[in-house]
């Protein structure tokens, strides 16, 4: 799906492909080192949804902790799929998901 076909499905503001990655510290670099290699070596089962969200946020500004907030959208969500086919409005609801995360 092309940004064009995301906004005109009502998506129009999508701050976390517009926001540069934050530094993040040795240790998270090498979980999500892992947590990709996981993901591209085996696919998408490999990871369960909080993993995939959190990789997803990993390193976007304003975010401090892409797995507690991974978390966060799950409990509100149920699950990945849901959470990424959520309206802005929806997102904004979040604790921790901020408009400039």
């Amino acid at each position: 799906m092309s940004r064009q076909d995301l906004t005109e499905a009502g998506f129009g503001e999508l701050p976390l492909l517009d926001v540069p990655a934050a530094p993040v510290s040795v240790r998270e670099a090498a979980r999500r080192r892992r947590l990709q290699g996981r993901l591209l070596r085996a696919g998408r089962e490999a990871v369960d949804d909080g993993e995939l969200l959190e990789l997803l946020l990993s390193g976007r500004r304003g975010i401090a902790d892409s797995g507690e907030l991974a978390a966060a959208l799950l409990a509100v969500f149920g699950t990945a799929p849901r959470a990424l086919a959520a309206r802005p409005d929806r997102l904004r609801s979040v604790p921790g998901l901020s408009d400039d995360a």
